[in-house]
Protein backbone atom coordinates (compact mmCIF):
# COMPACT_ATOMS: atom_id res chain seq x y z
CA UNK A 1 0.00 0.00 0.00
CA UNK A 2 1.41 3.40 -0.95
CA UNK A 3 1.84 6.10 1.66
CA UNK A 4 1.29 9.85 1.50
CA UNK A 5 3.75 12.27 3.07
CA UNK A 6 4.85 15.89 2.95
CA UNK A 7 8.20 16.60 1.34
CA UNK A 8 11.20 17.06 3.65
CA UNK A 9 13.87 19.49 2.52
CA UNK A 10 17.50 18.83 3.37
CA UNK A 11 18.33 19.61 7.00
CA UNK A 12 20.83 18.46 9.56
CA UNK A 13 20.15 17.37 13.13
CA UNK A 14 22.02 19.63 15.48
CA UNK A 15 22.46 20.31 19.19
CA UNK A 16 22.44 22.44 21.24
CA UNK A 17 20.15 25.13 19.83
CA UNK A 18 20.58 28.74 20.85
CA UNK A 19 18.84 30.49 23.73
CA UNK A 20 18.75 27.43 25.97
CA UNK A 21 16.71 25.25 23.62
CA UNK A 22 18.28 21.84 23.04
CA UNK A 23 17.39 18.58 21.39
CA UNK A 24 19.09 15.45 22.71
CA UNK A 25 20.51 13.41 19.84
CA UNK A 26 21.82 9.91 20.50
CA UNK A 27 25.36 9.64 19.05
CA UNK A 28 24.63 6.13 17.81
CA UNK A 29 21.51 7.36 15.97
CA UNK A 30 22.59 10.58 14.29
CA UNK A 31 26.23 11.47 13.88
CA UNK A 32 27.26 14.96 12.82
CA UNK A 33 27.76 15.52 9.10
CA UNK A 34 27.62 19.26 8.46
CA UNK A 35 28.94 20.96 11.59
CA UNK A 36 31.91 20.41 13.95
CA UNK A 37 31.30 19.08 17.45
CA UNK A 38 31.72 21.07 20.62
CA UNK A 39 29.85 24.22 19.61
CA UNK A 40 26.52 25.41 18.32
CA UNK A 41 26.03 25.15 14.55
CA UNK A 42 24.96 28.80 14.68
CA UNK A 43 28.53 29.73 15.63
CA UNK A 44 29.73 28.49 12.23
CA UNK A 45 27.66 31.18 10.46
CA UNK A 46 28.38 34.90 10.14
CA UNK A 47 25.17 36.76 10.99
CA UNK A 48 23.90 40.26 10.29
CA UNK A 49 20.68 42.20 10.73
CA UNK A 50 18.83 43.79 7.82
CA UNK A 51 15.72 45.91 7.37
CA UNK A 52 13.18 44.41 4.97
CA UNK A 53 10.85 46.64 2.97
CA UNK A 54 8.69 45.28 0.12
CA UNK A 55 6.96 47.71 -2.22
CA UNK A 56 4.06 46.80 -4.51
CA UNK A 57 3.67 47.71 -8.17
CA UNK A 58 1.77 50.87 -7.16
CA UNK A 59 4.63 52.05 -4.96
CA UNK A 60 2.85 51.33 -1.70
CA UNK A 61 4.67 49.47 1.08
CA UNK A 62 3.10 46.01 1.42
CA UNK A 63 5.46 44.65 4.08
CA UNK A 64 8.31 45.80 6.28
CA UNK A 65 10.24 44.48 9.25
CA UNK A 66 13.35 45.91 10.85
CA UNK A 67 16.34 43.99 12.17
CA UNK A 68 15.84 40.62 10.48
CA UNK A 69 18.79 38.37 11.37
CA UNK A 70 20.12 36.24 8.51
CA UNK A 71 23.46 34.75 7.34
CA UNK A 72 25.59 37.51 5.80
CA UNK A 73 25.91 35.53 2.56
CA UNK A 74 22.13 35.58 1.94
CA UNK A 75 20.70 37.65 -0.88
CA UNK A 76 18.26 40.48 -0.30
CA UNK A 77 15.53 38.41 -1.97
CA UNK A 78 16.11 35.44 0.36
CA UNK A 79 15.90 37.78 3.35
CA UNK A 80 12.60 39.24 2.11
CA UNK A 81 11.10 35.79 1.51
CA UNK A 82 12.07 34.64 5.01
CA UNK A 83 10.63 37.73 6.70
CA UNK A 84 7.37 37.87 4.77
CA UNK A 85 6.50 34.18 4.47
CA UNK A 86 8.22 32.20 7.21
CA UNK A 87 8.69 34.25 10.39
CA UNK A 88 5.91 33.93 12.97
CA UNK A 89 4.91 36.03 15.95
CA UNK A 90 7.89 37.78 17.50
CA UNK A 91 10.50 35.87 15.51
CA UNK A 92 13.18 38.21 14.20
CA UNK A 93 15.44 35.95 12.16
CA UNK A 94 16.41 32.63 10.67
CA UNK A 95 17.72 30.93 13.80
CA UNK A 96 14.45 31.51 15.66
CA UNK A 97 12.48 30.05 12.76
CA UNK A 98 14.80 27.02 12.63
CA UNK A 99 14.38 26.43 16.35
CA UNK A 100 10.59 26.55 16.04
CA UNK A 101 10.45 24.16 13.10
CA UNK A 102 13.04 21.69 14.40
CA UNK A 103 11.58 21.76 17.90
CA UNK A 104 8.06 21.13 16.63
CA UNK A 105 9.05 18.25 14.37
CA UNK A 106 11.24 16.65 17.01
CA UNK A 107 8.46 16.90 19.60
CA UNK A 108 5.98 15.23 17.25
CA UNK A 109 8.34 12.38 16.58
CA UNK A 110 9.26 11.83 20.22
CA UNK A 111 5.79 12.22 21.70
CA UNK A 112 3.77 10.29 19.14
CA UNK A 113 6.35 7.86 17.80
CA UNK A 114 5.02 8.00 14.24
CA UNK A 115 7.58 10.23 12.56
CA UNK A 116 9.17 8.72 9.47
CA UNK A 117 11.31 10.55 6.93
CA UNK A 118 10.07 9.54 3.51
CA UNK A 119 12.85 11.10 1.44
CA UNK A 120 15.69 13.59 1.86
CA UNK A 121 15.33 16.01 -1.03
CA UNK A 122 18.70 17.45 -1.98
CA UNK A 123 19.29 20.11 -4.61
CA UNK A 124 22.41 18.42 -5.93
CA UNK A 125 22.70 18.02 -9.70
CA UNK A 126 25.21 16.45 -12.07
CA UNK A 127 24.72 18.34 -15.35
CA UNK A 128 28.00 20.27 -15.32
CA UNK A 129 30.58 19.23 -17.94
CA UNK A 130 33.31 20.16 -15.44
CA UNK A 131 34.50 17.04 -13.54
CA UNK A 132 35.52 19.11 -10.49
CA UNK A 133 32.00 20.51 -10.15
CA UNK A 134 30.43 17.07 -10.48
CA UNK A 135 32.90 15.72 -7.91
CA UNK A 136 31.79 18.38 -5.43
CA UNK A 137 28.14 17.45 -5.99
CA UNK A 138 28.75 13.71 -5.69
CA UNK A 139 30.75 14.09 -2.49
CA UNK A 140 28.02 16.20 -0.94
CA UNK A 141 25.33 13.66 -1.81
CA UNK A 142 27.45 10.96 -0.14
CA UNK A 143 27.14 12.94 3.09
CA UNK A 144 23.38 13.09 2.65
CA UNK A 145 23.32 9.32 2.10
CA UNK A 146 25.13 8.86 5.40
CA UNK A 147 22.75 11.29 7.10
CA UNK A 148 19.77 9.40 5.68
CA UNK A 149 21.08 6.15 7.07
CA UNK A 150 21.60 7.75 10.48
CA UNK A 151 17.98 8.96 10.72
CA UNK A 152 16.39 5.85 9.24
CA UNK A 153 15.50 7.34 5.84
CA UNK A 154 15.92 5.05 2.84
CA UNK A 155 15.68 7.55 -0.03
CA UNK A 156 17.74 10.53 -1.19
CA UNK A 157 16.64 12.63 -4.17
CA UNK A 158 19.04 14.15 -6.72
CA UNK A 159 18.76 15.87 -10.11
CA UNK A 160 20.19 15.54 -13.59
CA UNK A 161 19.08 18.35 -14.27
CA UNK A 162 19.54 20.20 -17.56
CA UNK A 163 21.47 19.93 -20.82
CA UNK A 164 24.32 22.50 -20.90
CA UNK A 165 24.69 24.39 -24.15
CA UNK A 166 27.38 23.07 -26.45
CA UNK A 167 27.54 19.63 -24.82
CA UNK A 168 26.21 16.56 -26.61
CA UNK A 169 23.19 15.17 -24.85
CA UNK A 170 24.47 11.59 -24.88
CA UNK A 171 27.59 12.79 -23.10
CA UNK A 172 25.54 14.58 -20.42
CA UNK A 173 23.41 11.49 -19.83
CA UNK A 174 26.59 9.42 -19.66
CA UNK A 175 28.34 11.43 -16.97
CA UNK A 176 25.11 11.80 -14.98
CA UNK A 177 24.93 7.99 -15.06
CA UNK A 178 28.55 7.75 -13.86
CA UNK A 179 27.72 10.01 -10.91
CA UNK A 180 24.67 7.90 -10.08
CA UNK A 181 26.66 4.66 -10.27
CA UNK A 182 29.26 5.96 -7.82
CA UNK A 183 26.51 7.07 -5.47
CA UNK A 184 24.77 3.71 -5.76
CA UNK A 185 27.96 1.94 -4.75
CA UNK A 186 28.34 4.26 -1.76
CA UNK A 187 24.68 3.92 -0.78
CA UNK A 188 24.75 0.11 -0.97
CA UNK A 189 26.43 -0.21 2.40
CA UNK A 190 23.99 2.21 4.02
CA UNK A 191 20.71 0.68 2.83
CA UNK A 192 19.73 3.90 1.04
CA UNK A 193 18.38 4.44 -2.49
CA UNK A 194 19.59 7.41 -4.54
CA UNK A 195 16.74 8.54 -6.80
CA UNK A 196 17.01 10.74 -9.88
CA UNK A 197 14.03 13.09 -10.11
CA UNK A 198 12.46 13.55 -13.54
CA UNK A 199 13.02 17.29 -13.39
CA UNK A 200 14.26 20.05 -15.68
CA UNK A 201 15.26 18.64 -19.06
CA UNK A 202 15.66 15.26 -17.40
CA UNK A 203 11.89 15.31 -17.08
CA UNK A 204 12.02 13.65 -20.51
CA UNK A 205 11.80 9.94 -19.81
CA UNK A 206 14.43 9.14 -22.44
CA UNK A 207 17.14 11.04 -20.55
CA UNK A 208 16.08 9.96 -17.05
CA UNK A 209 15.56 6.28 -17.85
CA UNK A 210 18.77 6.00 -19.85
CA UNK A 211 20.83 7.56 -17.04
CA UNK A 212 19.42 5.11 -14.50
CA UNK A 213 19.86 2.14 -16.81
CA UNK A 214 23.46 3.12 -17.60
CA UNK A 215 24.17 3.49 -13.88
CA UNK A 216 23.05 -0.13 -13.59
CA UNK A 217 22.94 -0.33 -9.81
CA UNK A 218 20.12 -1.70 -7.63
CA UNK A 219 20.29 1.36 -5.35
CA UNK A 220 19.51 3.77 -8.19
CA UNK A 221 15.95 4.57 -9.27
CA UNK A 222 13.61 7.41 -10.24
CA UNK A 223 11.37 9.99 -8.61
CA UNK A 224 8.31 10.44 -10.81
CA UNK A 225 7.57 14.18 -10.87
CA UNK A 226 3.92 14.53 -12.05
CA UNK A 227 4.74 17.16 -14.66
CA UNK A 228 2.18 18.22 -17.26
CA UNK A 229 4.87 17.74 -19.91
CA UNK A 230 4.37 14.00 -19.36
CA UNK A 231 0.88 14.12 -20.84
CA UNK A 232 0.17 12.73 -24.30
CA UNK A 233 -3.36 13.59 -25.45
CA UNK A 234 -4.19 14.36 -21.83
CA UNK A 235 -3.00 10.97 -20.57
CA UNK A 236 0.01 10.07 -18.42
CA UNK A 237 0.02 6.43 -19.52
CA UNK A 238 2.53 6.68 -22.39
CA UNK A 239 5.24 8.37 -20.30
CA UNK A 240 4.53 6.27 -17.21
CA UNK A 241 4.90 3.05 -19.21
CA UNK A 242 8.47 3.99 -20.12
CA UNK A 243 9.67 4.32 -16.51
CA UNK A 244 7.17 2.32 -14.44
CA UNK A 245 9.65 -0.30 -13.20
CA UNK A 246 12.14 2.33 -12.03
CA UNK A 247 9.79 4.48 -9.91
CA UNK A 248 10.54 4.42 -6.16
CA UNK A 249 9.06 7.75 -5.10
CA UNK A 250 6.31 9.97 -6.49
CA UNK A 251 6.39 13.76 -6.29
CA UNK A 252 2.92 15.32 -6.42
CA UNK A 253 2.20 19.01 -6.88
CA UNK A 254 -0.81 21.19 -6.05
CA UNK A 255 -4.09 19.37 -6.67
CA UNK A 256 -5.49 22.15 -8.81
CA UNK A 257 -6.18 22.14 -12.51
CA UNK A 258 -6.49 19.06 -14.64
CA UNK A 259 -3.48 16.82 -14.00
CA UNK A 260 -4.84 13.22 -14.25
CA UNK A 261 -4.03 12.01 -10.74
CA UNK A 262 -6.78 9.34 -10.80
CA UNK A 263 -5.20 7.78 -13.89
CA UNK A 264 -1.71 7.89 -12.36
CA UNK A 265 -2.95 6.35 -9.11
CA UNK A 266 -4.68 3.54 -10.99
CA UNK A 267 -1.44 2.77 -12.84
CA UNK A 268 0.58 2.78 -9.62
CA UNK A 269 -1.92 0.49 -7.90
CA UNK A 270 -1.95 -1.88 -10.87
CA UNK A 271 1.84 -2.17 -10.59
CA UNK A 272 1.77 -2.73 -6.82
CA UNK A 273 3.57 0.51 -5.94
CA UNK A 274 4.21 0.55 -2.18
CA UNK A 275 6.35 3.67 -1.78
CA UNK A 276 5.55 7.22 -0.76
CA UNK A 277 3.71 9.98 -2.58
CA UNK A 278 4.95 13.35 -1.34
CA UNK A 279 3.29 16.68 -2.08
CA UNK A 280 4.72 20.09 -2.87
CA UNK A 281 2.17 22.87 -2.60
CA UNK A 282 3.49 26.05 -4.25
CA UNK A 283 2.36 29.65 -4.29
CA UNK A 284 3.44 32.84 -2.57
CA UNK A 285 0.46 32.92 -0.26
CA UNK A 286 -0.22 29.19 -0.22
CA UNK A 287 -3.59 27.50 0.22
CA UNK A 288 -5.79 28.23 3.20
CA UNK A 289 -6.18 25.58 5.87
CA UNK A 290 -9.54 24.59 4.43
CA UNK A 291 -8.17 24.38 0.87
CA UNK A 292 -5.26 22.21 1.99
CA UNK A 293 -7.54 19.70 3.69
CA UNK A 294 -9.80 19.71 0.63
CA UNK A 295 -6.79 18.92 -1.57
CA UNK A 296 -5.78 15.96 0.56
CA UNK A 297 -9.36 14.74 0.72
CA UNK A 298 -9.48 14.82 -3.08
CA UNK A 299 -6.20 12.90 -3.25
CA UNK A 300 -7.41 10.13 -0.94
CA UNK A 301 -10.68 9.85 -2.85
CA UNK A 302 -8.75 9.43 -6.06
CA UNK A 303 -6.45 6.81 -4.53
CA UNK A 304 -9.50 4.89 -3.34
CA UNK A 305 -10.98 4.99 -6.85
CA UNK A 306 -13.73 7.39 -5.89
CA UNK A 307 -14.75 10.50 -7.91
CA UNK A 308 -11.99 13.12 -8.02
CA UNK A 309 -12.93 16.80 -7.95
CA UNK A 310 -9.79 18.93 -8.37
CA UNK A 311 -9.58 22.39 -6.87
CA UNK A 312 -10.05 25.12 -9.52
CA UNK A 313 -6.95 27.05 -10.63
Amino acid sequence: MARVACSVATAALAEPLADGVAIAVRPDLAARHFTPGGKSPYDTVTWERRDVRIVGSDGAVVFEQAGVEVPSEWSANATSVLAKLYLRGRESGLRQMVERVVGTIAAWGVEDGYLEIACIGTGNRFESPEPAQRREQVDRVKRFVELAADVGCTRVRVFGNDMPQGVERDRVVGYVAESLRELGEHAEGHGVDVLLEMHGQFNYWGFARTAVELASHPRIGLVYNCDRRDLVAGSVAATYSQVRRLIRHVHLHGFTGSYPYPELFALLQRDGYDGYLSSEIEGTDGPTREQLFAMYAALFRAWAGQPFFPMPD
